[in-house]
């Protein structure tokens, strides 16, 4: 089958790479519906059939299918970027070509892993009747701010289920698979005091010490937990803190929320009965987010075949766990085998002169071919 597929485009990846970074799709507050227009145009190019899905106009998801029946592989990139901010050597949003590097908002995180997978598309209609199995290629909106409007909305009210997926959302050079992720505890504490004026501060209690009291405590404190072999120990940050209204006032509530990356050997149960045992008795705990960890096996077929042709190109890539979070949780925690990997690196993705290298979309082209192909034979 590989020896009837075309040779890679270099022109019609970079045409399409430069159009997508060309539509502003900021989010918030989004606007992926740009974007999903070069999308759409794509697929019909191709006759490839498609649906949209939107939760809310205007923020397109839009997924193509190539193929029939099961098993189906989810590929799934982003449409959504994050706000260009400063220090911009040109337009953010007017893609510039130097060399290997295309520089642009989205060139890395997202848009540049789904032009490859676009142009993929057509290798793989050309060989449309010999894969037993669907091909979804998915261009998704609100990844940069939780996805409840994108891979949430797809999974849970539009009855989005693959067997496989494949997220190319997470850098590493293509040098690391991510299976396994730890889990998101959000917690709110708020403490109650006694409003009083300042000149007489021992008439009142003051929300914002019980509050800074705890957290010399919370921090101090060792999680039980059980070592992972992928992931790294357990972290908790202070996020946020407001509290009081006036300088001349003694606050009578104060605010504390923190974020907690959970490992599989922790549950949120514990995790809120050790913070409670550090709490005094007028302080509040209530969880705001939860979301457990998740692993798909080293062993996995999935898996097996994605490190073997990363071998066969000569990339040594490694199994690797992750304390942040992709849309392949989501997928895994809905009863999927999902990986996050990809091209690009961390040091390219979220900042001024945001870029990709060509070179490294044209190798990812092929990994991705030849994965595909040996999981749908």
């Amino acid at each position: 089958m590989r020896n009837m597929l075309p040779k890679k485009n270099k022109k019609e990846l970079i045409a399409i790479l430069e159009e997508l970074i060309r539509q502003k799709t900021v989010n918030p507050p989004g606007n992926e519906y740009l974007a999903a227009k070069i999308v759409k145009k794509r697929f019909e190019e191709l006759k490839i059939s498609y649906k949209t899905f939107e939760k809310q106009k205007g923020r397109t998801n839009i997924l193509g299918y190539i193929g029939k029946g099961k098993p189906q592989l989810l590929i799934a990139a982003h449409l959504d970027v994050v706000p260009e901010g400063t220090g911009w050597k040109t337009p953010a949003f007017h893609p510039v070509l130097k060399g290997d590097k295309i520089y642009g908002r989205g060139a890395c995180d997202n848009k540049g892993p789904l032009a490859a997978m676009l142009v993929l598309a057509s290798r793989l209609k050309k060989v449309e009747a010999k894969l037993r199995g669907t091909v979804i290629i998915a261009a998704l909106a609100d990844e940069e701010k939780g996805s409840d409007l994108g891979m949430k909305y797809l999974i849970n009210e539009c009855k989005l289920k693959p067997d496989w997926a494949i997220i190319p959302d997470v850098g590493g050079y293509m040098k690391r698979v991510i299976i396994a992720e730890k889990g998101i505890l959000e917690i709110k504490i708020t403490a109650k005091g006694k409003q009083a004026h300042a000149s007489t501060p021992e008439k009142g209690i003051n929300a914002i010490e019980i509050i800074c009291g705890f957290i010399k405590k919370l921090k101090k404190h060792k999680f039980k937990y059980k070592q992972h072999p992928l992931l790294k120990k357990p972290t908790l940050n202070i996020g946020m803190i407001k509290g009081g209204f006036a300088p001349n006032a003694v606050p009578g509530q104060c605010e504390l929320e923190i974020d907690i990356r959970f490992l599989p050997s922790q549950k949120k149960e514990q995790i809120i009965r050790e913070i409670k045992s550090l709490a005094p008795k007028n302080v509040k705990i209530q969880i705001t987010q939860c979301t457990p960890p998740s692993q798909v096996k080293k062993e996995s077929k999935l898996v097996k075949t994605l490190i073997k042709n990363l071998k066969a190109k000569g990339i040594k890539a490694e199994c690797k766990g992750m304390g942040g979070v992709t849309v392949a949780k989501n997928l895994v925690l809905s009863g999927a085998e999902a990986i996050a990997f990809g091209p690009g690196g961390d040091d390219a993705a979220h900042i001024s002169n945001e870029w990709i290298s060509l070179k490294e979309l044209q190798k990812f082209i092929e990994i991705m071919q030849s994965t595909i192909l040996d999981l749908l034979k």
